[in-house]
């Protein structure tokens, strides 16, 4: 066990390293893809993980984040408009059946492209947002704009958040 516990302190003390390489933000922006198409990352410790572990970088990774993201609710808006209620029952039961889900489908009937950005910059789940969005008439741009704009707000708020958030604890640990 103990083997195994060095193997991770030594690949723990290599990953800012990596953080410096060029597909570092891509490989983050593609979590934040597979996030949304497929329901398996929880991203937003990965995304402030990232922006610890890079604080030069971390506004490049806030966008390639909100980026991937984006795609990905894309994708996901794609395949449920093509495929229709069947899919998303069978994809995700009971994804529209609750109060949020329809205060979010009255939300988007009235203001559309707003309530889309504004759902997407809040940290909530995005995925009833996206498959209302989709089962509605917005074009698939408004959808990909929408996501975006409220994407990038939230991982940005998230960059300066853990860039206050990394001074204070740097501070803390000088005294």
């Amino acid at each position: 066990m103990t083997r195994i516990w060095e193997r991770f302190l030594h690949a723990c003390k290599r990953l800012p390293s990596y953080t410096e390489k060029v597909w570092f933000a891509p490989l983050v922006a593609l979590l934040a893809f597979l996030d949304f198409f497929i329901f398996i990352v929880p991203l937003d410790p990965i995304v402030v993980g990232a922006f610890l572990a890079a604080p030069k970088r971390r506004f490049r990774v806030a966008w390639m984040a909100a980026l991937g993201s984006t795609l990905g609710a894309v994708g996901f808006a794609l395949l449920i408009r093509h495929q229709g209620m069947d899919f998303l029952n069978a994809f995700a039961p009971g994804i529209l059946e609750n109060d949020w889900a329809r205060t979010l489908g009255h939300w988007i009937q009235d203001y559309g492209f707003w309530a889309l950005a504004g759902t997407a910059a809040v940290p909530i789940y995005q995925h009833p947002a996206v498959a209302l969005a989709a089962l509605s008439p917005l074009p698939m741009i408004w959808i990909f704009w929408g996501m975006l704009l409220g994407r990038a707000i939230k991982f940005s708020a998230y960059a300066l958040l853990t860039q206050h958030a990394r001074g204070g604890m740097e501070r803390w640990f000088r005294e």
